[in-house]
């Protein structure tokens, strides 16, 4: 459907739901929904669970008034469509790609379009941090390599400051990641600071008690999910409120929410201080054979230690 039918149609309504293909920016479907002045939650409801059944293509819709269905929503929403398809080709490039290539993209700030410097860099050392970061610590020049992006200028604030939470945890320095903790957090950066506590294992009982409160207290359950990992890599350190508040407030019944819980709370009485008699510990993860530091981060969703 071209733009100009599009409008022809919506005019037909007090309200529309527009549907594109969000891999080609395409028009699909215009559709009457309900509206202000004529309600009809059910309708749109059923337009909401038909829009991924208008093909085997991926979609997305708007409802709209009338009065906003012009040329330049119409085809900003396209161009929207085309941009995020081509982000998602590049992370699958990234994905593929070695470290190396990777710090040379960050060094030289070589971002494609509609990529940008700030706020696309914390993605690769998202992605460098949790998959990636046995192969650094195996190539210690690679490694140096990495620890330099630190320098001024290479990185936007935020992105620094996950460079820096990713390296006290390769470093297993646990006084350090607090200490940064403690400074200027980026909201951003919060989950990042609750995966960092547990992988290295923190024994501090101010942090614990916070990951317990984060758990017991939070309204939104993607933080909630991040503390209950943490403490399940804690293990008995975190003590029995901990425990206490997994089993109390994580009620979720999905399959993956589920078998992160039961992982959380079976490691409780397998994780040991560490010491002669516990598993090796490189950045602060327990290093069983053929664990990286990515899987042990999300082990909930890809099985136990």
């Amino acid at each position: 459907m071209t733009i100009e039918e599009a409008i022809r149609v919506a005019n037909r309504f007090a309200e529309c739901f527009v549907v594109w293909r969000t891999d080609t920016g395409e028009i699909v479907s215009v559709e009457a929904a309900g509206s202000s002045k004529q309600p009809d939650p059910n309708r749109n409801m059923k337009l909401l669970s038909e829009m991924g059944s208008k093909g085997t293509f991926p979609t997305k819709g708007r409802f709209l008034p009338v009065a906003m269905v012009t040329r330049e929503l119409l085809q900003h929403e396209a161009d929207e469509c085309t941009r995020l398809n081509r982000r998602s080709l590049i992370f699958n490039q990234w994905s593929a790609w070695p470290p190396a290539r990777l710090i040379e993209i960050l060094e030289r700030r070589e971002f494609e379009r509609p990529f940008v410097d700030t706020g696309d860099a914390h993605i690769i050392l998202d992605h460098m941090f949790d998959l990636q970061a046995d192969e650094l610590i195996a190539q210690p020049a690679l490694l140096e390599r990495f620890r330099a992006l630190s320098r001024p200028g290479l990185l936007d604030e935020r992105a620094g400051l996950r460079l820096a939470i990713g390296l006290a945890v390769l470093d297993n320095v646990p006084a350090r990641l607090k200490a940064m903790y403690r400074g200027k957090v980026f909201r951003s950066n919060l989950w990042d600071f609750i995966d960092a506590f547990g992988d290295v294992r923190t024994e501090d009982p101010e942090i614990i008690a916070e990951l317990i409160d984060v758990v017991e207290r939070s309204v939104m359950f993607g933080p909630r999910r991040h503390a209950m990992m943490a403490l399940g890599k804690i293990g008995p350190a975190a003590g029995s409120r901990a425990v206490d508040a997994l089993r109390t407030h994580i009620f979720d019944s999905s399959p993956e929410v589920t078998s992160s819980e039961s992982w959380s709370l079976h490691e409780f009485p397998r994780r040991r201080r560490r010491g002669k008699s516990a598993p090796p510990v490189i950045a602060g993860v327990c290093c069983e054979p053929g664990r990286g530091l990515g899987l042990a981060r999300h082990v909930g969703r890809w099985g136990s230690c």
